[in-house]
């Protein structure tokens, strides 16, 4: 599959800024569920998992959106209310969750 290239402005929900993909970008992708994407965001590579948003009202398509976080936004110069460049492509490469300390001692040490 080739990259889907878009320029879309990032929103604010409460403390979250959101990177909401346009409906067109979004129905480039091979599925309409969760889906890994790797991609730059103003020309700084990211790697992300894309949730549907879940909008199936009458008259409106679904899309995709991920939370940027606080150091991809300062690599990429990028703030709420910005409008940005974006290019991603699905990946079959899944990030491997970040496990807290605590909860790792608890693993190792349960029977």
């Amino acid at each position: 599959m080739s990259k889907i290239h878009f320029e879309t402005k990032l929103y604010k929900i409460n403390d979250w800024t959101i990177l909401r993909l346009p409906q067109t970008a979004s129905g480039e992708l091979p599925s309409r569920g969760m889906i890994m994407v790797s991609g730059s965001l103003n020309n700084v590579s990211f790697k992300a998992l894309l949730e549907p948003d879940g909008i199936y009202a009458p008259g409106q398509k679904p899309s995709h959106w991920f939370r940027p976080d606080k150091k991809l936004l300062e690599e990429a110069r990028a703030a709420a209310g910005d409008t940005i460049q974006v290019s991603l492509e699905p990946t079959k490469e899944w990030i491997e969750p970040e496990v807290p300390e605590d909860l790792k001692n608890d693993l190792t040490t349960s029977p």
